[in-house]
């Protein structure tokens, strides 16, 4: 199909493309909602906090993130490195049928620039890029796609994690100070060794994700974080489109949405809410397609209005 326009295209990923993404090991990750239970059930740690506090993190993991970091700010690093263990297990089984892995055998059809970008901690894009032959190695992942909220592959300090490891720390971080130091991009393997040393060792360090909550404020190493969320805005600025697939619109992330509202880019969505996004697009002034409902479709029958909105073309729906 010839283009209409020169202009790029970002596609921007949300929890529930991850979701609803089948042919994954051990299972598809979960939404939001289903996080803390499927935390209890992967490490012992999560279930064996106070029961006022897992009672907010059920009913609403930000607002229970945001009282752990109030009240056992010392074990943030435990947390985030607990729960980048848990993220670390999820990868591509079954090509065929995956949606990730169906979105690279897209893009690579697409004749225009095209950006990747992500709110997942989960690297299933990531590995479909590396099985579909995109990137060479996991140390690419950095280059190749945008991880706006962190990644448990962006290892803060992995040089120093096991310096010393006999002397008594004394100084945990209670300040909750965002740390900077080198960041590394390793594969999922070295991941997991890293996340263990440190919860070995008790050194005060976790891997460059966001703390998931309002704001999704990155505790280690922000700036490298912070880099790509403004390389995302950047981008925003020239592009012609960007297609939201499986994201539930928290408007009060504005690191995400300001940019997307400021954009002259066409916003495409693929989710069965589509009222959250018209009601913020009458808030915000701007107008907003719907490619399809589900996330599963997204590449069936309605690749034509995919294709169709990439190119350029304006669709029926909205």
């Amino acid at each position: 199909m010839a283009s209409t326009s020169t202009g790029s295209c970002i596609f921007l990923f949300g929890a529930g493309a991850s979701a609803f993404s089948s042919g994954v090991t051990p299972k598809s990750p979960p939404l939001g909602n289903r996080l803390f239970e499927e935390l209890c059930e992967f490490d012992p740690y999560f279930g064996q906090l106070d029961q006022p506090l897992k009672d907010e993190f059920r009913g609403n993991f930000e607002s229970g993130m945001a009282r752990f970091h109030s009240e056992r700010l010392t074990e943030l690093s435990t947390f985030l490195c607990r729960m980048s263990l848990y993220f670390l297990q999820f990868k591509i089984s079954q090509t065929e049928n995956n949606i990730y892995c169906r979105v690279v055998e897209f893009i690579q059809r697409v004749q225009r620039p095209l950006y990747l970008a992500t709110l997942n901690y989960d690297l299933l894009l990531e590995h479909a890029l590396l099985l579909g032959g995109c990137i060479p190695n996991w140390q690419a992942v950095g280059r190749a796609v945008l991880k706006l909220h962190g990644s448990p592959i962006f290892l803060v300090g992995e040089e120093t994690i096991k310096i010393f490891t006999n002397v008594l720390i004394v100084n945990k971080n209670p300040s909750g100070a965002a740390l900077e130091s080198t960041i590394s991009v390793a594969d999922p393997d070295r991941a997991r060794e890293y996340c263990k040393d440190i919860l070995a060792f008790g050194r005060p360090a976790a891997p460059a994700i966001s703390a998931y909550v309002i704001g999704k404020n990155v505790p280690y190493n922000p700036s490298y974080v912070k880099g790509m969320q403004q390389a995302f805005a950047n981008f925003l600025t020239t592009a012609d489109s960007i297609v939201l697939v499986g994201i539930n619109l928290n408007e009060e992330d504005s690191h995400i949405w300001d940019p997307i509202a400021a954009s002259p880019a066409r916003i495409g969505v693929v989710n069965p809410d589509f009222k959250q996004y018209t009601e913020w697009g009458a808030r915000r002034g701007r107008n907003v397609e719907l490619i399809c409902e589900k996330v599963g479709d997204m590449l069936g029958s309605p690749i034509v209005d995919l294709m169709k909105f990439v190119d350029g073309s304006a669709l029926s729906r909205r």
